[in-house]
């Protein structure tokens, strides 16, 4: 069965000139989320070790991939980890398929696993002064369409 690829972000097909052939796809995705805020410091009610885990997450997770709006998500990649680390992933205690198949999931949309990291396209945003083009004037916006 064949798999649809992924959606590409706003920022990448500005970079490929996506808007310039069809400006109307742009109108289409402007209302599209974007992630606000710094992930910051673990809610008080995780435990020692789940917060332990929130602060060796956030310094592997790739600078740009998680904000203040995965704080959940994150939250529930610390626990399932906790549980990991303390029953191992077998026995009455270790964590269930389900929660295993929901950890690898949660890992992958954050680029935590090997495959899943070369998927991840980060577009940092450059300050226009420092471009070669500066001298050139602002560049066209194609978000004023």
């Amino acid at each position: 069965m064949p798999v649809a690829r992924p959606r590409k972000s706003i920022d990448q097909l500005k970079l490929n000139g996506a808007f310039r052939k069809d400006p109307q796809r742009l109108m289409a995705r402007l209302g599209a989320p974007q992630a606000s805020g710094e992930l910051g410091e673990p809610p008080e009610y995780l435990k020692p070790l789940e917060k332990q885990i929130w602060f060796e997450l956030r310094g592997q997770i790739p600078e740009g991939v998680a904000g203040a709006s995965d704080r959940h998500a994150i939250e529930m990649m610390c626990r399932y980890l906790a549980m990991v680390r303390k029953y191992g992933i077998t026995g009455k205690k270790g964590l269930p398929r389900g929660e295993q198949s929901l950890l690898l999931q949660y890992l992958g949309k954050y680029g935590l696993t090997a495959a899943d990291r070369q998927r991840l396209t980060i577009i940092k945003k450059e300050d226009p002064a420092d471009s070669p083009y500066a001298e050139f004037g602002e560049p066209i916006s194609y978000e004023k369409m």
